[in-house]
């Protein structure tokens, strides 16, 4: 897996994908540039979702963003745009979403 991994390749249940979706969060280099109250607030991405994302991050040497510590991936996206469709996982993310 890679920073372009589409979310739908992550395992995790679809009503979360297609909530990440639904935000603009289609792939793991966008997980990569939220902080952990950032994607908190995206509808259903509850406790267990929340470790569950970051478990998977941390699985491949990654995590969400802290302040404190700066940017994993000082080149990816500052935040995701719901009308990225150049991406390569845009395209997944629209079957997550049953586009």
């Amino acid at each position: 897996m890679t920073i372009e991994t589409p979310i739908a390749d992550l395992g995790l249940r679809p009503s979360v994908v297609a909530a990440l979706a639904k935000d603009g969060i289609v792939c793991v280099g966008d997980l990569t540039v939220l902080t952990e109250p950032e994607l908190r607030r995206v509808p259903h991405i509850g406790p267990k979702s929340l470790a569950d994302i970051k478990a998977i991050l941390d699985g491949m040497g990654l995590r969400l963003h802290d302040p404190e510590l700066g940017r994993v991936l000082i080149n990816f996206r500052q935040r995701p745009l719901r009308s990225d469709t150049d991406r390569p996982c845009a395209t997944a993310a629209n079957v997550a979403m049953g586009k």
